[in-house]
Parts: structure tokens; sequence; C-alpha cells
């Protein structure tokens, strides 16, 4: 604590006292000194339009360099806008109005959010025109997320083609000239942020059946053999999860399995995609897939599956190809071949269930979607976000709803479905539930019904003796999927709009800072990386290492455990951590 007070104690102001007042003003207000490496910042900043710099969290970035250039540039002359995250707005927005709004200084905030669903009119142009006018001549500040400008922007877009009137009128909004302020800035400009506007009828998705026949094959697949000792997926070399031994696990539920990112599994991924494509042929886990066995070209079926260096017609022959093979079969074959020689599968198996990717539940409205979506943190599923890939979006729904289970509900939705087959269809398909599940009973519990007459939906007491015994079950989650979810929620749009961290950046008066400089190459153009050239401030990534390196302890899960949830909470507890 000592060099931190020696530290405080020595923090002299180093900027002209007459030269900002309104710093001087806001120093009193905020009851805080700004520190010559925040002034230095902020000198830097003010002086470099399209720069964008490092400085470690805790530094002030947002509480005090952000206020200092906000209102050095709102002087009536200038609009000025500052760019946050959405999930940061409101806490923005209250901070400033505190410090700057609710003091002397009496700076105005506005903010102007915009969706696809506001109108876009005469009346509505001219009032936010006038609001931003209003903004500029008073000095205020504009807080937006990139969500609102984007949108705007992409309205226009919209509107180009249906409504030419609207979209000269919204002209002037997006082309408003303004200095703009980027907070976080490694966010905000990041290469993979994406709006996009869906245009046109929704269409089913080609080749559904297929796909998700496939996408669940697979799955299956890769299960049993995660749960076979000694196979590729279990060998140490592979750097593979599997919670096969997991004591909870019911029969017939997917064994968890998560492959780790590394050298390791590149160095793996061939064998293990052979391995699925020949336990695949051999033994098709799937009524839909029983062509496969004893098939007389199996064998370079397999290998198509799983080489991308040679054609289809190559691989498995043009004659045998074209004449050999029906449609449906070839679309099996075709999405088969995406998943394991595109590196789907692998793909989203190193992604964290209700980390990376889920289920959004309980969401309002239309944010209440069925399909997987991405995950901002853990269980912090995004708003509005989907996953554009078609075959990952079924990947990843698939393995959320083997990991969460069916809720009762859900799984009285599957029985629904399966008694609407024919009598002999529903027999054949409850009896492989059963089987896969093994009825699934313990001591004094009550058995599943061992046929499907006996199955009552409307009895709650049977419901949940059903869902304790197939809440987990893949071949009932597969049939409510098939029947309940992907028909209705996989339907794609035939065009789409989308604009990206360039349009953000479209502005030669632009400044930003965060905490790291990691995509600094890959950041717009209209932007660069600046940082001043002062030892204390050019030494952050150096002092966030010597963080790193000062408590180098590595600790390893033991392997006689149980289960990894188990070693790691005993872990923990061993410890104190």
């Amino acid at each position: 604590w000592r060099p931190l007070l020696i530290q405080e104690l020595l923090c002299m102001r180093t900027w002209d006292v007459d030269a900002h007042p309104k710093w001087l003003a806001m120093e009193a207000e905020g009851r805080f000194q700004i520190r010559p490496s925040q002034h230095l910042i902020a000198k830097h900043l003010l002086n470099n339009p399209g720069a964008v710099t490092q400085l470690n969290m805790g530094e002030g970035k947002t509480r005090v360099i952000l206020p200092m250039l906000s209102i050095a540039w709102a002087d009536g002359g200038n609009m000025v806008r500052l760019n946050f995250l959405a999930q940061l707005l409101d806490e923005a927005h209250s901070h400033l109005h505190s410090l700057l709004t609710d003091s002397v200084l009496n700076v105005r905030l506005f903010r102007q959010p915009f969706h696809r669903d506001v109108a876009v009119n005469a009346v509505n142009i001219a009032a936010m025109r006038t609001s931003l006018a209003y903004c500029q001549s008073v000095g205020g500040l504009l807080l937006v997320a990139p969500e609102h400008r984007l949108s705007l922007q992409l309205k226009r877009d919209e509107l180009w083609g249906t409504d030419p009137v609207a979209c000269a009128a919204s002209d002037d909004l997006v082309s408003v000239p303004c200095i703009d302020i980027m907070d976080e800035n490694d966010v905000l400009l990041h290469h993979r942020f994406q709006l996009v506007y869906s245009c046109g009828t929704q269409e089913p998705l080609p080749s559904l059946q297929a796909r998700a026949t496939a996408v669940q094959a697979l799955l299956i697949t890769a299960s049993a053999l995660a749960d076979q000792p000694g196979s590729v997926l279990t060998k140490p070399g592979v750097s593979a999860w599997v919670d096969a031994v997991d004591p909870m696990r019911q029969p017939g539920s997917f064994c968890s399995l998560r492959v780790i990112p590394g050298n390791a599994l590149e160095g793996a991924a061939g064998p293990i995609c052979s391995a699925l494509a020949q336990a695949l042929v051999d033994h098709p886990p799937l009524y839909e897939l029983r062509w496969l066995h004893g098939h007389p070209l199996k064998e370079r079926l397999a290998a198509c599956m799983v080489d991308l260096s040679r054609s289809v017609e190559a691989l498995v022959g043009a004659v045998d190809w074209a004449d050999g093979l029906a449609e449906g079969q070839q679309e099996m074959l075709l999405a088969l071949r995406g998943l394991l020689a595109g590196g789907q599968l692998l793909h989203c198996l190193q992604k964290r269930h209700r980390v990376e990717y889920g289920i959004r539940r309980h969401a309002p409205g239309p944010l209440c979607k069925r399909l997987a979506v991405p995950f901002r943190a853990a269980d912090m599923p995004s708003e509005r976000a989907e996953f554009a890939q078609p075959d990952v979006a079924l990947l990843l729904t698939t393995l959320s709803y083997y990991q969460d289970g069916l809720s009762v509900e859900e799984l009285r939705q599957a029985f629904e479905q399966l008694k609407r087959m024919g009598v002999n269809a529903q027999h054949d398909v409850y009896r492989q539930w059963l089987q896969a599940s093994g009825r699934h009973t313990n001591p004094g519990q009550v058995p599943a019904p061992d046929s499907i007459r006996k199955v009552d939906t409307s009895n709650a007491a049977q419901m949940a003796t059903l869902h304790r015994c197939f809440s987990h079950n893949m071949l009932a989650i597969n049939c409510w999927l098939n029947a309940c979810v992907f028909p209705a929620e996989t339907k794609q749009f035939p065009q789409r709009l989308s604009c990206s961290a360039w349009h953000l950046a479209d502005n030669p008066r632009i400044i930003g800072f965060s905490g790291t400089s990691d995509n600094h190459r890959l950041l717009p153009l209209q932007v660069h990386q600046s940082d001043p050239n002062v030892p204390a401030l050019r030494a952050t990534d150096g002092h966030m290492m010597a963080l790193l390196l000062s408590n180098p302890t590595c600790l390893r899960l033991p392997e006689d455990l149980g289960p990894t949830w188990q070693g790691a909470l005993a872990m923990a507890a061993t410890n104190n951590m």
C-alpha cells in the first residue's frame, strides 16, 4: 500500500486551469483529481483524430477521461456523440448525469434510441432532427448504442427501394456531422460485430430433414464412441472432456462431450472424424440412415464424409452418385460431409454450453427463441443475436436440449406428436425410447409404461414419471425437435441487409479507448492504434503480464474423483478457492 500512497501524494495538476475551467469544476463536483496519466491520454486524443488508445481497467477511462473529452468538445458548435455498449448505456447515463448534469456544469444529456419498428416519416424525422440540433446548440451530449446507429442506417437502406422520400429524409439523420467517442472500442469496433435486417418472406430451410438427421446421428454416434474405453475420443492426446462416468447421468442421454481446442485437437481431428464416419456406416443409429448399413459403397461413402480434397463424384463415382443414390440419400451424405469434413461438428463441440451458447428461456414475446443463441457470459444469453449458419444453429440447438433436457410441457408435446403417427410406428418408436432409457427406475419408483397405449398425457402423475425417464432421452428430444422446433424456427429469409463496425467508424472525427489492444490490426481503416509515447502508459500489457506471472500456480484436476464437476468442487474446497 505504500507505493500507492506515495503515488497519490505525488499526483499534481499538469494542465492549465485557464484553458480548461470546466475540468476544474468537474474535479470539484466529482471530488477527485485528474491524474497526469489521464490528462496525457485526453490531450493525446484531443490532438489526434482517428486515434484509439489503451489504458488498464480502473484507470478512469469512462469515469474521468470520457467526461473530460466530452465537455472539452461540447461547446455549442460540435455535436458530441458518446458510443457505449447497449449493456452499459443506462449505467453510463446515470454516471454522466450525476457528474455533468446534476452539477454547476449543467451539461444536458440526450438519448435517441432507434430500432426497426420506428416509423420513418416526415413528422418523426423532423422531430429527431430538431432534437439533434437543440442538443448541439446547448452543448449537450448524445448517448447512443451501436445498434441504434446501425439500425438507422439499415432502415434508410431498406427504404431506398420502397419509399425514396423517407429514405432521402433519413439521410439527414445518418449524415449528421459529429465527433464520435468510443468507450471500449475493442468491442464496439470488433470485426465480428454485425447488425442484420432480414428482408422478404420466410422460406423453409432447404433439406431440413436431411440436415437435422445428420446432426442427430453424429451426436448419438459421438456419445456412444465417447462411452467406449480406449476410443479415439478418450485418449489423453485428444484433449477431450467426457463426463461419461457421471452417476447421475440417465441412460440414453448425451455424455456431455466437449473437445478442447489446441494443437492436440488439430492433430486428432482427422482420426476423430474418420472414426465417427466409420461407426456411422457400420451401425447407423437412426432409422432414416438404415440404408447405410450393408451398402455396397459404404467404404467410399465413409471416405466422402471426411475428405474435402476431392469431389463427391470422384470419391463415390460419377455413375454411382447419379444412379446409385436417391436424392434424399445424396442430401444426407452431403450434410454429413459438411459436418465432418467441413469441421462444423468439432467447431460446435468446442463451445461451452450456457457460457457460449444455449437456449434463451423465459424471454418475452418475439425474443423467445427455441433455437440456441450466442451467450455473452455464463447464463447471459444475447438479447437479439442468433447463429447465422443454419447447420451450426441445428447442432448447437440439439446439443443444448441434450444437456438441458425437455420440460414437462415439451415432453408432452413430443408424446402428442408420437401419437399422431401410425399405430405400428408408434409402437416401434416408443420401444426404441424404452430400450435407450432402460426404463430408468430406482427401487421404489414407478416404471415408465411398457406400451404407448398406456400413456395418458393428461395424467400429471404419469407425466412426472415419463419426465423422469425421458427428459434427457436423445431419441425423445429428436422427435420433439423435428416436429415442434425445427420446421418453425429454422425458416430463412431470402435476402438481408447488414452493417458492421466499419459503418460505426465512418467518421474522420472519431476517437476511442479500451483496456486491451488485441485486435488493433483488425480495426477499421478510419481508426488506428496510437498510444502516447510515455513509458508508464506504453507498459500496459507488460503490467498485466507481470500480474499473471506473479502467480504461476497451475492445478490439475485429479482423475480418480469421478465426474469432472466433482473433481473441480473438491479442488476448490481443498485449496480454499
